[in-house]
Order: structure tokens, then sequence, then C-alpha cells
């Protein structure tokens, strides 16, 4: 992803970034988180509660991640291990997924649950 591609997906509202993640990670199996000494990055949004921001590729992930939560490191998270592990974890502590944030934090806000089934019917496709 080059300069230019980059910015162009940024640019995007986030509804058409959650719509650019889903079938990413429906293509590549996978999500970028960020994560800290302290563990992965779980945030507290403006609007008051807790969630895990995911971007479609790890660029994205650590170049927004320098700008709104530095010193955190861009992590994968396979589609495999977001479904044994993150999607029953998250839901029951109440955690909501802040999918692809900009560098101004604007993000699309869903409940694991939605974020999975999205990202399974898109999978469908291919």
């Amino acid at each position: 992803m080059d300069d230019q591609q980059m910015g162009a997906l940024l640019s995007l509202d986030p509804e058409d970034r959650y719509w650019h993640l889903v079938d990413a990670a429906a293509r590549g199996g996978s999500l970028w988180g960020l994560k800290g000494q302290g563990g992965w990055l779980i945030p507290l949004s403006g609007d008051g509660f807790e969630y895990l921001p995911v971007w479609p590729a790890e660029r994205l992930a650590q170049t927004v991640g320098d700008l709104i939560h530095s010193g955190n490191i861009a992590t994968e998270i396979t589609m495999e291990e977001f479904t044994a592990v993150w999607l029953d974890e998250l839901t029951e502590g109440g955690v909501r997924i802040g999918v692809f944030p900009d560098a101004d934090g604007a993000l699309w806000d869903v409940s694991p649950v939605e974020l999975f089934d999205a990202i399974d019917d898109e999978a469908t496709r291919y």
C-alpha cells in the first residue's frame, strides 16, 4: 500500500472504512490491532465505551496508532484467533469494536458479533 492509497482510505467516511475492513478481513483472514507494554490497546471512546480499535492492514494500524496512540505496535489478529479468543471475551466484557479509526479518531463502532457476522457473510462471496 503506497501513501496515495493509504490517504484515499483514510479520507473515506467511517462507514465506508468499515466496509473496506470487512472486505479486506474476508479476503485476507486478519485484522490489525495495537499492542503495547500493558497488552492490547482498549481505549475509552468519547461516548464512554471501551473499544478494541482494528484496521485492515498493518501499515494503516501503525500509522494511525503512531498519531493517536503512540507507543504501541501494530499486531495481527487472525480471524481464527478473533473467533476463538476475542469474540466471547469482548462480548462478555461489553467491549465494542472501533473499526478503522482515522487520524482524528473517527471510527465505526460495532459489537464484536456484528463485525464477525459481516466478515463471515462477506467471506462466503470468495
